[in-house]
């Protein structure tokens, strides 16, 4: 069975809105395929697994938005590949961790993931947004050791939410590391891949407690993640020249906005 063709082309067009935010601000573009996936995905039955599906194809249209967007920082000569490995190592062990933990039993249910994913959004909307008093100087010549806890903790975040992780990455880059917005999203770009591709061969090999009527291997749907990823690949390339000229105020405040959107839907959906 295939999706239908309206669900394709709402696929495509998330795959292509999710690329180009992926582009200009360095996150893997889960924000916008997360909704768009839920819709799809009850449209077929997926109920029990629900969130693991989320999770899984989530992740797997990640990996292009992240390792074209990686390859296109480098071609620009803005690719960081120290702050880049100091973060995504311990992220990966996290992230892996906590992926195994969800997929143990069905107790990571629908409303839990939306309230977890409103809560691990909030601090770093709050920390983008929260005008400071005497702005530091950006700095230059970052210890790597610094970039471990950060790495680690969005690793957490990425594996309960489904976001690559630069939502979280890109805030303590800017606020606490004191980086320019511009690298921060560069070095945000090269780790999500990291965590995208080990969660999305996890899936891969689980097994769904729950019969589905699309094709897939373990988690990941390919007739419903194929239509994304063709979308992510048309509008990468145009989002990371984008991202290269927007201003860094106008870049936090949208970044802010999307943020805030997707806490009140989550929200929203748990009283309803």
């Amino acid at each position: 069975m295939l999706p239908s063709l309206l669900d394709i082309l709402y696929l495509l067009l998330a795959g292509a809105v999710g690329g180009f935010l992926s582009g200009v601000f360095g996150v893997g573009g889960g924000i916008i395929f997360i909704p768009i996936l839920d819709v799809v995905l009850s449209h077929y039955g997926i109920e029990t697994d629900i969130v693991k599906f989320l999770l899984a194809n989530s992740m797997t249209a990640i990996v292009f938005t992240g390792v074209y967007n990686s390859y296109k920082q480098y071609k620009a000569n803005n690719y960081f590949f120290s702050y880049v490995l100091a973060t995504a190592i311990p992220g990966v062990i996290s992230s892996l961790l906590c992926t195994y933990f969800i997929e143990q039993g069905n107790w990571y249910d629908k409303k839990t993931f939306n309230l977890v994913f409103a809560a691990l959004l909030v601090p770093s909307i709050v920390r983008m947004i929260a005008k400071r008093k005497h702005q530091a100087e950006h700095r230059e010549d970052i210890p790597w050791h610094t970039f471990l806890p950060i790495g680690f903790l969005t690793g957490i975040f990425a594996a309960f939410s489904g976001l690559g992780g630069g939502i979280v990455m890109i805030p303590a880059f800017v606020n606490y590391l004191k980086m320019e917005m511009k690298k921060g999203v560069s070095v945000s770009a090269g780790v999500v891949p990291f965590f995208a591709i080990i969660t999305t061969i996890f899936y891969m090999w689980q097994q769904p407690s729950q019969a589905i009527p699309l094709a897939h291997v373990g988690y990941v749907v390919y007739p419903v993640v194929l239509p994304m990823i063709a979308g992510v690949l048309m509008t990468v390339p145009l989002g990371v020249r984008t991202g290269h000229r927007m201003n860094p105020v106008l870049s936090k405040t949208i970044f802010a906005i999307m943020g805030i959107l997707i806490i009140i839907k989550s929200i929203y959906e748990n009283f309803n």
